[in-house]
């Protein structure tokens, strides 16, 4: 995914984003979403604890933090892991996060002059004494539905790598618990209603 910088100034017409982008989108984000989760599994390999200490450790932190943070520990380990670390998060992978934060975060501005979906961001280029300038991204319809196949290919070779799959199969056969909320809302629903006093 080549970055193309426009030299004239252009203009966008308002458009919608059809069904098939749409989903493609979707896609990208469940993509990223599955990353989050894989990135707490594999940090967890790297520091050797199991995953509910690993979660508590790592709090909310985020898809770039995690990868920070893992590519610390690779460096450190013994193996090819911080080979095949710096493999999974190259510059590829980093055009494929760019374009997620893109798609889930930029406002739509609509179709540019050549097509593309045009998306502001907030990132400002520079400023003067009256405006600040802001980022805008653009990407065609093939570039998105590519980048959500590519994404789901790269979330295969990345679960094999880093050998997760057993971590998953696991997690998957665990059971659902009920939620302490739930069960306080069955008790308060269950209470007989009062009796109407003559």
């Amino acid at each position: 995914m080549s970055k193309t910088y426009p030299a004239n100034p252009g203009k966008t017409t308002p458009c919608k984003i059809d069904d098939e982008v749409s989903a493609a989108i979707g896609r990208i984000i469940r993509s990223f979403a599955e990353l989050d989760n894989c990135l707490t599994l594999y940090l967890s390999l790297l520091i050797n604890l199991e995953e509910s200490p690993t979660t508590i450790l790592l709090g909310r932190m985020n898809i770039t933090g995690k990868i920070q943070k893992a590519g610390y520990l690779a460096s450190l380990s013994k193996g090819t892991i911080k080979t095949t670390h710096k493999q999974l998060f190259d510059a590829r992978f980093r055009a494929f996060l760019k374009c997620r934060n893109v798609l889930a975060h930029g406002s739509l501005l609509g179709k540019t002059d050549e097509g593309n979906f045009a998306f502001l961001i907030n990132e400002t280029i520079e400023t003067d004494s009256e405006n600040a300038r802001f980022v805008v991204v653009a990407y065609s319809k093939e570039t998105i539905l590519q980048t959500a196949d590519n994404m789901e290919i790269y979330m295969e070779d990345l679960i094999k790598e880093l050998a997760l799959q057993p971590l998953l199969d696991t997690r998957a056969q665990l059971p659902l618990l009920a939620h302490p909320k739930g069960r306080f809302l069955q008790r308060k629903q269950k209470k007989p209603e009062p009796q109407p006093q003559s």
